[in-house]
């Protein structure tokens, strides 16, 4: 990501190529009829690690369920959590095909990581359709523009965040066109065959 590149220099005087890993839109894409109108669905991945902040999501979606009761919490990961966290559901190791199903359902993708190298589920969420909420974590940067592909928190301002996220509940229009938006951009910009000639050519030039 473009925040890596920006580290190397900074930090460690060295320069870098950025290569943004593009999604799979064989894999991720948009499953007709996969959503229902039965509830508003939030989708967040989970994980033990601190620094991907699951803790700061609970608090961002309890806060908007206070007003928004019918908001359904939905996790998922490669295991259970190991407490009783409030999700309204929880999908654990589900097979990489059914993914974009799942991204689909939820209209919402919720993403309260502190730091990402770059963040690969965002990406193949709005692909699938989903508007983006999250924090402002760095490798977000190259795709999640706040107010034109997602909407953007302060890194672990989790007031901001709630406020994010009850906005992408209440206002149908504006979620509607940041997932419009997003999934156009992370679908266009980013593509394997450009991808590959520009690291053939990092390469040869090396």
């Amino acid at each position: 990501s473009t925040w890596l590149k920006d580290i190397m220099r900074e930090r460690f005087a060295s320069p870098a190529e950025v290569l943004v890993t593009p999604v799979d839109r064989e894999l991720f894409h948009q499953v007709e009829g996969a959503r229902s109108n039965d509830a508003l669905r939030v989708l967040m991945l989970h994980h033990d690690y601190a620094w991907k902040g699951v803790r700061e999501g609970l608090e961002a979606v309890a806060a908007v369920k206070v007003r928004h009761p019918e908001v359904l919490l939905v996790g998922f990961g490669v295991t259970r959590p190991r407490e009783a966290l409030p999700y309204d559901q929880f999908l654990e190791n589900l097979p990489q095909k059914l993914l974009a199903m799942l991204y689909s359902r939820c209209p919402i993708y919720l993403c309260p990581s502190w730091d990402e190298g770059l963040g690969m589920p965002p990406m193949e969420a709005m692909a699938c359709g989903a508007a983006l909420v999250t924090f402002d974590n760095g490798g977000c940067r190259d795709y999640a523009t706040d107010g034109e592909t997602a909407l953007v928190a302060p890194r672990r301002d989790v007031a901001a965040l709630a406020q994010a996220l009850e906005r992408l509940v209440t206002d149908a229009a504006l979620r509607e066109r940041l997932a419009r938006q997003g999934q156009a951009f992370v679908t266009l910009r980013f593509d394997w065959d450009r991808a590959t000639e520009t690291l053939e050519g990092i390469l040869a030039g090396a």
